[in-house]
């Protein structure tokens, strides 16, 4: 239950932060965007769970860890400009345009360590699960992993109607290390 809630902290937060709706920002299962994304995408996905106390057998002791996966459509993009665009966008404090490493590592400062998603995502775990488990630390940022140019069926398109052999580029931020205590009582009683 915890990263499935840091999960919907995180959507919550992305999308307040940057005014977005679930065109731009939504929780799915691969980290590709769905079939009808804006032209930037922010897809929330598990990135798993492990026990840190296997010898316990009265609570799990877990860190949890989640991504998420920048998606940019480059149809706007001209070809020869593709890398400078999305890559290395000039610094001007004027542009609208913003690179794609420059959304990653704003994303990354939003949620490195961020108590306020760790204590939103804990209102979601008292809400649903009767406060059987907490997180007892926020998630740290893991890595920024460039998933390069992508295929038209990232974007869920048609490469005949398409005509561009590279429609858009992604990124993937990684958070991890988020930890959780997770009472079992509930299992009491039950033989083994």
């Amino acid at each position: 239950m915890s990263t499935r809630a840091l999960m919907v902290a995180a959507r919550n937060l992305i999308r307040t932060t940057y005014s977005l709706d679930e065109r731009h920002c939504k929780i799915t299962a691969s980290g590709k965007p769905i079939p009808k994304a804006g032209r930037v995408f922010y897809a929330v996905h598990d990135f798993g769970e492990q026990n840190r106390a296997p010898e316990s057998d009265v609570h799990f002791h877990a860190s949890g860890s989640f991504s998420v996966t920048i998606s940019v459509k480059t149809a706007h993009v001209p070809v020869d400009r593709f890398d400078e665009v999305l890559y290395a966008p000039e610094m001007d404090s004027t542009q609208q345009e913003k690179g794609i490493y420059d959304r990653a590592t704003k994303l990354r400062d939003l949620l490195h360590m961020n108590y306020s998603l760790m204590s939103s995502a804990n209102t979601i775990i008292e809400s649903t699960d009767a406060g059987r488990d907490k997180i007892i630390k926020p998630p740290r940022w893991l890595s920024i992993m460039d998933l390069g140019p992508q295929s038209v069926d990232w974007f869920w398109g048609d490469m005949q109607q398409s005509g561009r052999s590279i429609p858009g580029v992604a990124v993937r931020v990684a958070f991890g290390a988020a930890e959780f205590y997770d009472k079992l009582d509930d299992l009491a009683g039950y033989a083994v």
